[in-house]
């Protein structure tokens, strides 16, 4: 049991981190607005800071992603329903 339960969190405790990393470094970074001008809505995204910021807070989503992507290639077969013990 407690190696099927590191299974379950080492991946989990790497994913967060790598997303939580992610929005310290995008939040001062990127700026959302959204507002209306004559009967229109408008979105707009602003990206303000330092290079080396951008950078590094697209390396952490590459990262995550990365992770995310595997965890669900190793077990597509428990999330399909194949196998019954994951």
């Amino acid at each position: 049991m407690p190696i099927q339960l590191t299974n379950l969190a080492m991946p989990a405790v790497a994913l967060s981190g790598a997303l939580l990393t992610f929005a310290l470094h995008a939040l001062p970074t990127i700026h959302f607005d959204f507002h209306r001008e004559d009967k229109e809505f408008v979105f707009s995204v602003r990206f303000e800071g330092r290079l080396l910021t951008i950078i590094l807070a697209t390396l952490c989503l590459l990262a995550g992603g990365v992770l995310l992507g595997y965890g669900l290639a190793d077990k597509w077969h428990c999330f399909a329903g194949l196998k019954l013990i994951c």
